[in-house]
């Protein structure tokens, strides 16, 4: 094989693996993230009425 030709099947092989990992997310996974508390935000990590404790 010359170097070509294996730089053209790792790189496909690359675009493939990639694919797998950048693939999108399913529907449940995306309406969890969607969420407003399921990030973390001032409102839901500290409670600011004991600050002055």
């Amino acid at each position: 094989m010359k170097n070509s030709d294996e730089l053209k099947k790792i790189e496909e092989e690359l675009k493939k693996s990639s694919e797998d990992l950048f693939k999108p997310r399913p529907k449940d996974i995306e309406d969890e993230l969607s969420k407003k508390d399921t990030f973390g935000s001032p409102d839901n990590l500290v409670d600011r009425s004991d600050e002055e404790e």
